[in-house]
This record gives C-alpha cells, sequence and structure tokens, in this order.
C-alpha cells in the first residue's frame, strides 16, 4: 500500500467516525467533499493531542459555533456539512475553543490517562 492510500484509509475512517458521531446524535449533516475530508484530519489529531475522544471533540466544538453569532445566518445550515463551515471548525479559534473546554471540565489534567 502506498502512503497516499494509507492516507487515503485513515482519512476515510475519521470520516466514518464522525459519520457515527452525527447517527448517534440525530445531527443532520451532509458528507463533506474531498478537501474536507483532509481538512476534519485535524479532529483526529486533535483527539491524539488532547487526550479527548472524538465525540466530546465535535460536541465542543458543534454546539459552540452553532451557538456563536456567526452562525446567526441561515447560509451555514444548507450548504455546510455540520452546518458550520469545516474550515472553521478545525481552525485556530476552534482550537482555542477546545483548550478552553480542557481547562474549565479538566483542570487538573484528569482526562490524561497514565
Amino acid at each position: 500500500m502506498t502512503p497516499r492510500e494509507q492516507l487515503d484509509f485513515l482519512v476515510q475512517r475519521n470520516v466514518t467516525r464522525i459519520d457515527g458521531w452525527f447517527s448517534v446524535n440525530k445531527t443532520r449533516w451532509r458528507k463533506p467533499t474531498v478537501a474536507e475530508r483532509y481538512r476534519l484530519y485535524a479532529l483526529r489529531v486533535w483527539e491524539l493531542r488532547y487526550h479527548l475522544p472524538l465525540s466530546e471533540i465535535l460536541t465542543v466544538l458543534v454546539t459552540a459555533w452553532k451557538n456563536s453569532a456567526l452562525h446567526k445566518t441561515k447560509q451555514w445550515e444548507k450548504k455546510m456539512p455540520f452546518g458550520v463551515p469545516v474550515t472553521v471548525l478545525t481552525g485556530k479559534k476552534s482550537e482555542v475553543i477546545l483548550l478552553d473546554h480542557i481547562r474549565k471540565t479538566y483542570p487538573l489534567n484528569e482526562h490524561v490517562s497514565a
């Protein structure tokens, strides 16, 4: 298997996990484009870096962005896979939101196992 095929496999597996989260939460979404799939792999990187499950990361970020003032425009709902642009969901501001959530929820780093 070539490196490109390995990467494609990992990206597709990540999208399948994200699809599972939306199924469990009964949230509407559309399948992401190829470029968006690669961007969404940032969520997997954060999952490994910050020792949080994907479900918690998605819950925090989708909730935060849907409650933001930016979401008041209805165009996001129709055009974006999550109701939030993938570039926003995987951007620096989202990482800051996630880090703030970690500091508030796990002040003693109890989410990191020994």
